[in-house]
């Protein structure tokens, strides 16, 4: 009812209506907004951190941010957020395998290259940062240890612009 009484449309929009996700992408905006800014107003000296979606392969090789997963299906816009200042921290949650490089590997699915996906999402991430902060998200419960650590290292690693992330967070289960 609030997207046809803003847009004046009277129909039902189906998922993949291309105004109806701006529309949606902009209320998750909002409440991230509205967070930032009453938290800052009650205490300034916190921090607002999130943890974000990094499905599928990164921006730079799906056509840009807006063609990514996290925009597209999740509506999550946390490059915006970044660039607004309405987000301090970003966490991706850059679960993938290091193991999965292509081909046909037992527990890889679609034959897709995980760890270079890993790559360029933390790539993206450290490059859009906007004088905020990103920690790469890892999740050390579909690596082995020495993979892992491979994928810290990474994290903590500059990108090839030189940006460096301001740490790492191990997810596991």
């Amino acid at each position: 009812a609030r997207f046809q009484a803003l847009t004046g449309r009277t129909d039902k929009p189906l998922p993949d209506d291309a105004q109806w996700s701006e529309w949606r992408r902009d209320q998750i905006t909002g409440i991230v907004r509205r967070v930032y800014l009453e938290t800052y107003a009650i205490k300034p000296g916190l921090r607002i951190s999130a943890d974000t979606i990094t499905y599928g392969d990164g921006p730079d090789q799906t056509g840009g941010w807006e063609q990514s997963r996290p925009y597209r299906e999740v509506l999550q816009d946390w490059r915006a957020w970044m660039e607004e200042g309405i987000l301090d921290l970003n966490i991706p949650m850059n679960y993938k395998r290091e193991f999965c490089t292509g081909g046909p590997i037992p527990g890889c699915f679609g034959g897709f290259s995980q760890r270079d996906w890993y790559e360029h999402w933390n790539a993206f991430a450290k490059d859009h940062q906007y004088r905020r902060a990103t920690a790469i998200g890892s999740a050390i419960y579909l690596n082995s240890v020495p993979d892992s650590v491979i994928q810290v290292r990474k994290a903590l690693a500059p990108s090839a612009a030189g940006n460096p992330s301001h740490g790492w967070v191990g997810y596991s289960y």
